[in-house]
């Protein structure tokens, strides 16, 4: 009986609870999270290179994506630096020009949905990423073989994602290799190349060392770089892009081009089961 009686005022306070939750949230508004799976562009593919501990993804971005970046960073470009003893130099080791794009202060708001993505397949907040470069090489220009993460560990650079801007043929060089894994990439529009450079407990990950090798003559590559650290890097407003969720979805035109698999009522017999749910 007691049990019984028990179970009764369990179910009545869950209930009284939900109940003063949907009010307080109609009152008063809910947060919703963000969903990062609708800010990932169609062929949106993930695949391992082996064991090596690179991830390789395909249409990370998209091509109006990858223009608005070079766009925004051309008239940004500096020389790029290197860091040595704690200071930023300009070295013959590095050759390219660099341009901030996202960082504390200037935030554009077109850059979130890459680092929404970003922060969805590494399993880390978007607001752990580092101030964010786009980096161009021209003719004859390369970056030597180097490590993302300093000596000494403080939270350092976790995990490095490095984004293609435009398309290189193999002739044309500028691809990114990781010698001790026997892993080279070849830099193509879209493209990201995810590793980590250490782990949580301040592991180095020593063959993670890579070199951009050089472009040829005529060519230009364009990247940009995201770092993720371990704690929060920046701050961004939650208005400073809209709750996808708020978005309504639309009815298929007939004109759109669907995956395998999936129809729309034009594609597919009127008689076959799918032609007849669309009745």
């Amino acid at each position: 009986m007691i049990r019984k009686i028990f179970s009764r005022l369990l179910r009545y306070y869950r209930w009284l609870t939900d109940r003063q939750g949907y009010f307080l949230a109609r009152r008063f508004g809910i947060r919703i999270p963000l969903f990062p799976l609708v800010f990932l562009p169609d062929g949106f593919t993930v695949q391992q290179a082996g064991n090596s501990g690179i991830t390789i993804v395909d249409n990370f971005c998209t091509r109006k994506e990858a223009d608005y970046l070079i766009e925004l960073a051309r008239p940004r470009l500096q020389d790029s630096r290197i860091t040595i003893n704690n200071k930023q130099i300009k070295d013959d080791y590095r050759t390219s020009k660099t341009a901030i794009v996202f960082g504390p202060i200037d935030q554009d708001p077109a850059i979130l949905p890459l680092l929404y993505r970003a922060g969805m397949l590494l399993g880390l907040p978007h607001t752990h990423v580092e101030t964010v470069f786009v980096t161009r090489y021209q003719g004859g220009e390369y970056y030597k073989a180097h490590e993302d993460y300093y000596e000494g560990f403080d939270g350092d650079r976790l995990y490095t994602i490095l984004i293609y801007l435009n398309d290189l043929t193999e002739e044309q060089g500028g691809g990114t290799v990781f010698e001790q894994l026997n892993v080279g990439v070849r830099p193509k529009l879209g493209r990201a190349v995810i590793w980590a450079n250490q782990g949580p407990d301040g592991t180095q990950h020593p063959e993670s060392r890579h070199e951009a090798l050089p472009v040829a003559p005529g060519a230009e590559k364009w990247a940009v770089q995201l770092w993720f650290r371990n704690y929060k890097m920046i701050d961004v407003p939650e208005s400073a892009i809209a709750t996808p969720q708020a978005k309504m979805g639309q009815a298929l035109s007939g004109d759109e081009e669907l995956p395998e698999g999936a129809w729309a009522p034009g594609d597919i017999a009127a008689d076959s089961p799918y032609g007849k749910a669309f009745e």
